[in-house]
């Protein structure tokens, strides 16, 4: 009887281990406690790095889809943390998450950090029927910067969901609906935002910008804001606005420029009347107090479609008191009401013959200078406004190579932060680098890595 009922215990428990493979698996996400400071001052959310006081945190490399993500294994694609000196890393990386994070948002994908928590995107590890990773799922999760606390904050089935983090709440966009998580609630609750937004929206810092249908007439839109902190969605654009509901209107959400208690939104507006009279570009400061919508502040900057050759642009940056429109291979500058600056029509010391993506524009206190990647990826810069007493002069003329090095576009880009160029290196199987930028020598400059390199992808590299 006795060998008769082991068999049968044994038989019972295997059936048990065999169960729970095929359900999935319950991931130890328990680490000791790393020593940090807390309450750092953050800069820097989303993208590659966060700066969290005295460290960078950083993903430490792009390890992709299929990679292993078991919790306190991975090194490659994890997020690690290295102390800054005078804005640069020195010292050596340690690893605060050993999970690896991925994602295939290209716009607002990357960690953040807020309330002493790291939030990002990661492949599941839950197991399917044939005990195989279903890393094809998405997961947001969060640790706090010590590593600590790792958990789950939200499970999806494919990794095409976009989302911020500002305060206690985390914005999602997925399957054209807006969605917001309270961070606070144990389970965090989710709050349906919006049910059906089109594409094309455009997310800053405090805010999610997007259109939807009047009455489910896609021949009619209107233009609404959100605060991604919480509160109520307003609607900034619409024919009732308008005051002409005869009309109906499509927008075309390119730009968002924040310009301190106000905020001034560039997009591309068609009307149905006849010979369609409003068609063009436009751009609308908003008090972001109230965002009400004030014709006076509305400014038609060109008369055209938004397809016209030469005149379709796609975004629009701030540049001393002047405003730069990207179509094509040039930029177009224009004064803030609209009107084109007499004898600049495109910036020509740039000499694009291929599109351009413009990287950064750094105001400083007399000069405005253009940072952006030509067609081969090369970071370069330019001076395109100078002060001349208390106003902006147009230079040309002054373009400088800064950085040719090699870097992946797969998930996070290239990112600037003060003097310091941070990347992951498709030379070396997208590891983590950085570059420090000697503007007087830029060709001189090295760059260096900056986290930690498995031994696989240094037998590989090296």
């Amino acid at each position: 009887m006795k060998k008769k009922l082991l068999i049968t215990v044994t038989v019972i428990l295997a059936l048990a281990l065999s169960v729970g493979i095929l359900a999935g698996c319950t991931e130890s996400l328990k680490q000791k406690a790393i020593p940090t400071q807390m309450g750092g001052k953050v800069s820097g959310n989303g993208g590659m790095t966060v700066v969290y006081g005295d460290y960078l945190y950083f993903i430490n490399g792009y390890a992709g889809e299929s990679a292993d993500n078991t919790f306190g294994k991975v090194v490659k694609g994890s997020i690690a943390r290295v102390a800054l000196k005078n804005g640069v890393p020195d010292g050596e990386a340690t690893i605060i998450v050993p999970k690896k994070v991925y994602g295939t948002d290209t716009n607002y994908g990357g960690i953040y950090i807020v309330n002493d928590y790291i939030y990002y995107a990661t492949t599941s590890t839950d197991l399917d029927g044939d005990g195989k990773a279903k890393t094809s799922n998405g997961v947001i999760m969060r640790t706090k910067v010590d590593g600590t606390a790792t958990e789950v904050v939200a499970e999806f089935d494919s990794h095409s969901t976009v989302f911020k983090v500002v305060g206690d709440k985390l914005v999602y966009v997925r399957n054209n609906g807006i969605y917001s998580i309270d961070l606070n609630s144990k389970k965090f609750d989710v709050t349906t935002v919006e049910k059906s937004i089109l594409t094309g929206y455009v997310m800053d810092d405090n805010y999610i910008y997007y259109n939807v249908y009047v009455d489910s007439d896609t021949s009619n839109y209107a233009m609404k804001v959100y605060p991604l902190a919480g509160g109520e969605a307003k609607t900034l654009l619409s024919a009732e606005i308008f005051g002409k509901t005869d009309v109906k209107y499509t927008f075309g959400i390119v730009s968002v420029i924040d310009e301190g208690d106000k905020v001034k939104v560039f997009y591309s507006k068609k009307d149905d009347a006849q010979g369609n009279p409003e068609e063009g570009f436009y751009a609308t400061t908003f008090d972001k107090a109230t965002f009400a919508y004030n014709k006076d502040n509305e400014k038609r900057f060109t008369q055209n479609s938004s397809s016209t050759t030469n005149l379709n642009y796609t975004k629009f940056y701030k540049a001393g008191d002047y405003y730069l429109g990207y179509a094509s291979t040039k930029l177009d500058a224009f004064n803030a009401d609209g009107t084109r600056v007499q004898g600049t029509d495109a910036i020509r010391s740039l000499n694009v013959g291929s599109a351009i993506t413009v990287f950064e524009i750094e105001q400083n206190e007399n000069s405005v200078v253009l940072w952006y990647l030509d067609s081969n990826s090369v970071l370069r810069k330019i001076t395109v406004l100078e002060k001349d007493g208390e106003e902006w002069k147009f230079v040309e003329g002054n373009e400088t190579k800064i950085f040719s090095g090699k870097f992946s576009k797969s998930y996070t880009s290239i990112e600037k932060v003060g003097n310091v160029l941070y990347y992951f290196n498709s030379n070396v199987s997208d590891n983590a680098y950085y570059y420090v930028i000697d503007e007087e020598k830029p060709a001189e400059g090295k760059e260096k890595i900056l986290g930690i390199i498995t031994q696989t992808d240094i037998i590989a590299a090296f």
